[in-house]
């Protein structure tokens, strides 16, 4: 046993006062004479020898007391883990992105390197350390101290986070020797939980926590309103932030930039430790991939400040269109070479192939349609497909059912001959999305010659009612695809002519369902969902980015392709390539893990007595001497204390006792 102040122990000559004070006092016993002793034989008689004990108690009592006190100010500590030179040095470094928070002296990260420099300048040159960093799987065994150094040097922030309980159960799969761990962590809550692994008796634990002054905001996620952008159309962008510090942040700037360039700028203003949406329109233009980033500024914090999205529209929309003869009102609509690829086919002459790159296919009556070719595109409809049928409305509807059943449909019903007029319009639907704002009643919405109704209509949406209030359009969602059923001639003059034809069939042809890029969170497993690839023989589909590329693995479900990339695979946010055959076929946007942005810590107190071991950890100032980390000691002063304190109270008892004898 040592002690940290041994001056102090000068002070145990004061133990000697008791001695001394007794000394002084000591007085002697004289005889007294009486001439009769008969009246004082029931009291108890105190010999001389017993009143001696009693006072030689009360000194030791008085003289340990002291002598604790003095002891306890003295500091006295002895050294833990004695066998620690047997024991594997594993030092874990908290590389996670929290760590480019700052306090009083500097930043965390910088200061945790150093101390990490420091504890491999302690060591002999003959020792092995090994490295372990939170953020990602990295670790490094059996270094030596410069080694540890270069690795130490190279190391900087990093997404992802490594729980540091999954390092230590690593730590003893691949060891037989109990490991001595020095960890240097501001201990954000994502990285450690309590753990049975952390009760082993033999296991050093040496901490060095960093307090993260830092307050944080990031960008939590980012959104479209609608799922489908559609070129020519602006499409509402919503971008969450979330304000993590307990200070209320004002006019903090916002941008939002689409491949690459400034597309609007703006503020907003959040309250302590809420979030905010700001709004922003884009201008979905022409065909092709638009990559779209939020941005914030929030320093030192800037891990969150980007959100990645993005639209694929990669190709024309292929239209395949089929009836007696081409319909010249769907020819004239669909003559935009740059973005549709309109072709009229007979039913008896369309290839499974080009129903395969079809994204919308058209059935108006009469037609003939063989089951096979039917069972083709009833599967191709979950797939992604858009179908839309137009009846030709006769006194029978037996042929359009028959239709209908071959595209497994709910059947006809019967003919209403009444003529009716359009009067009511869903224009919350995608099909009149930027045409019709807001429905009016005095519109001059078209009439209606005869129309049909369906047995059933609880497979579909309304979207077109007539005067009767009875639905005249109908949309059905069936997997990735689309149904649109029209129970009337939608492709006659009299309806063709309208205004309200031109949005109803470019929307219906053009729409796709989803065609935001898909997103993954980087350094976690993820699955990426791909439609409308046409894959052809052993060519895999890659994931490109300017850094390198790998294979996912990929599997095939009845309407997509899957990709499904692993923990790690992917550690870095922004965006990504998917290609096929050296094409680029959809954009990936990988986006930062979202509870690295909470800034939620453990305390000190909280570490050592309810995480590591049960108070048996040791914690240690951020300045403490790395031979001091590595050699920690026990402190003993608080056992000096309860010595102290047992002292006083045992002289306490031992004069209330004696009192109450002499009473009795």
């Amino acid at each position: 046993m040592t002690f940290q102040n041994p001056a102090i122990l000068y002070g145990l000559a004061l133990a000697a006062l008791p001695l001394i004070i007794h000394l002084i006092n000591l007085r002697k016993y004289r005889k007294m004479y009486f001439s009769s002793l008969w009246f004082l034989k029931n009291i108890q008689y105190q010999t001389r020898r017993s009143r001696k004990i009693h006072e030689w108690i009360i000194l030791l009592l008085r003289t340990l007391l002291i002598a604790s006190l003095v002891m306890a100010f003295a500091g006295p500590i002895i050294t833990t883990n004695t066998s620690k030179k047997s024991q594997a040095l594993h030092l874990i470094v908290d590389n996670t992105l929290s760590m480019q928070g700052n306090n009083q002296k500097g930043n965390l990260f910088d200061q945790a390197k150093t101390k990490a420099y420091e504890v491999c300048d302690a060591l002999e040159t003959n020792q092995h350390v090994n490295i372990h960093f939170t953020a990602a799987a990295n670790s490094q065994w059996e270094l030596s101290p410069q080694q540890a150094k270069e690795v130490l040097s190279a190391a900087e922030p990093s997404h992802g986070a490594r729980k540091i309980n999954s390092i230590v159960k690593n730590i003893y799969e691949k060891s037989n020797i109990a490991p001595n761990l020095v960890i240097l962590s501001d201990f954000q809550k994502n990285i450690l939980q309590p753990d049975t692994i952390f009760r082993d008796s033999l296991l050093a634990i040496n901490i060095v926590k960093y307090s993260n002054e830092s307050q944080n905001i990031s960008i939590d996620t980012m959104w479209f309103e609608s799922p489908l952008q559609i070129p020519g159309q602006n499409a509402m962008l919503n971008i969450l932030i979330r304000n993590h510090a307990n200070d209320e942040i004002n006019e903090l700037p916002v941008k939002v930039e689409v491949n690459g360039e400034l597309l609007s700028a703006g503020t907003v203003s959040i309250a302590p430790t809420a979030q905010k949406v700001y709004k922003t329109t884009v201008e979905i233009e022409d065909l092709g991939q638009l990559k779209i980033t939020a941005l914030i500024d929030d320093n030192p914090l800037t891990f969150d400040n980007k959100y990645y999205s993005g639209v694929n529209i990669s190709s024309k929309v292929k239209i395949i269109e089929t009836g007696a003869k081409p319909s010249l009102y769907l020819k004239a609509l669909y003559d935009e070479p740059d973005f549709f690829e309109h072709e009229f086919l007979p039913a008896d002459n369309i290839p499974l192939s080009e129903i395969n790159k079809a994204q919308t296919i058209i059935v108006h009556q009469p037609v003939e349609i063989s089951p096979g070719l039917g069972n083709a595109i009833a599967q191709a409809i979950p797939a992604g497909k858009n179908i839309l049928i137009i009846p030709q409305v006769k006194e029978n509807p037996a042929e359009i059912n028959q239709l209908l059943e071959t595209f497994r449909l709910p059947q006809i019903d019967k003919i209403i001959e009444d003529s009716t007029k359009i009067k009511e319009i869903n224009v919350g639907h995608p099909l009149f999305n930027n045409a019709i704002k807001a429905f009016d009643e005095q519109m001059n919405l078209p009439a209606i010659e005869n129309y049909y109704q369906l047995a059933s209509e609880n497979s579909y949406a309304p979207v077109i009612y007539n005067d009767l209030n009875q639905a005249i359009l109908f949309h059905m969602k069936r997997g990735n695809g689309n149904v649109y059923m029209f129970t009337f001639d939608a492709l006659n003059k009299q309806f063709a002519t309208h205004p309200l034809f031109v949005p109803l069939f470019y929307n219906a042809a053009s729409i796709r369902n989803k065609n935001t890029i898909p997103s993954i969170t980087s350094n976690e497993a993820g699955t990426v969902k791909l439609t409308g690839i046409n894959k052809r023989g052993d060519s895999p589909i890659k994931i490109r980015h300017k850094k390198g590329e790998f294979i996912p693995y990929m599997y095939n479900n009845p309407n997509a392709t899957m990709l499904a990339v692993r923990e790690n695979q992917i550690n870095k946010p922004g965006f990504y390539d998917i290609v096929l055959e050296d094409s680029v076929v959809n954009l990936l946007a990988v986006n930062h893990q979202k509870d690295e942005s909470i800034m939620d810590f453990y305390g000190s107190e909280t570490l050592l007595n309810q995480v590591f071991n049960y108070g048996l950890a040791n914690n240690f100032d951020i300045d403490a001497a790395a031979e001091e980390i590595l050699n920690p000691v026990e402190k003993l002063w608080r056992y000096f204390i309860i010595i102290a304190l047992i002292m006083i109270l045992s002289e306490i008892a031992l004069i209330y006792f004696k009192e109450k004898s002499y009473k009795t």
